[in-house]
């Protein structure tokens, strides 16, 4: 029997909960397949969609591997050449792969196609948040602009450092607990401060006090307040 390996690949790292589904896809006379995944971190859990379909047959057989290992799950049919299944529920970043024999009945080939759901970089987000207070207007703080948006960035520094911490660090304790600090710089040292025109938020203490600068700038550390929340 003639055997051959076809493979598409597709590596995505989404950088925001509002971003849209990754998707890998495959696609030729023997077989079309399709992996979407999540638009949320792997901290939460998530499903993965597998469709495909057996483009020379009547029939389809196809499996769903984790990290090169097969999961335990599967599809097939010798009356529809065509599926789509959800899997899950998954946690975690991860590479799947899903896989379809197809052509017809006296020729059978193999197809497959890869999608990995990566982590978010989580020191990009801290980083990024220094860099859209940077570009505020001085309007958007109650005082002394310019020593504010140093002050900020210092303390995104230090969130850095702690995230760098922690990556680094083999002892579950003590990595949790650079998690939890970071936490705390953020809601405390920075989130604080621009959160008076929010609920429960004081404004007493804001450095940025522009109300439109806070609802848009505030989300952006609750987020990553979030994924790191989903680490410890």
């Amino acid at each position: 029997m003639k055997r051959f390996l076809l493979f598409t690949f597709l590596s995505v790292l989404f950088l925001s909960t509002n971003a849209s589904a990754l998707t890998s896809t495959f696609s030729d006379t023997c077989a079309t397949l399709s992996l979407t995944g999540p638009s949320v971190d792997p901290g939460s859990t998530y499903y993965i969609e597998a469709s495909g379909r057996n483009n020379l047959g009547s029939f389809h057989n196809a499996s769903l591997y984790i990290d090169e290992h097969y999961s335990g799950y599967s599809s097939s049919s010798v009356f529809d050449p065509s599926f789509t299944q959800n899997f899950g529920t998954f946690t975690g970043a991860h590479t799947f792969k899903l896989t379809i024999l197809c052509g017809p009945i006296h020729d059978l080939s193999w197809r497959f196609v890869e999608l990995t759901v990566a982590r978010k970089d989580l020191k990009k987000m801290a980083a990024d948040i220094c860099t859209v207070i940077k570009d505020l207007p001085g309007g958007a703080f109650k005082n002394n602009p310019e020593q504010r948006k140093n002050a900020f960035c210092n303390k995104t520094d230090e969130v850095i450092r702690l995230i760098e911490y922690a990556e680094a660090s083999t002892d579950p304790t003590a990595k949790k607990q650079y998690y939890q600090e970071a936490i705390d710089k953020l809601l405390n040292d920075i989130g604080a401060k621009m959160d008076g025109y929010l609920v429960g938020g004081d404004p007493k203490d804001d450095w940025i006090t522009n109300e439109a600068t806070q609802r848009d700038l505030y989300p952006s550390v609750q987020q990553l307040v979030g994924e790191l929340v989903n680490l410890l």
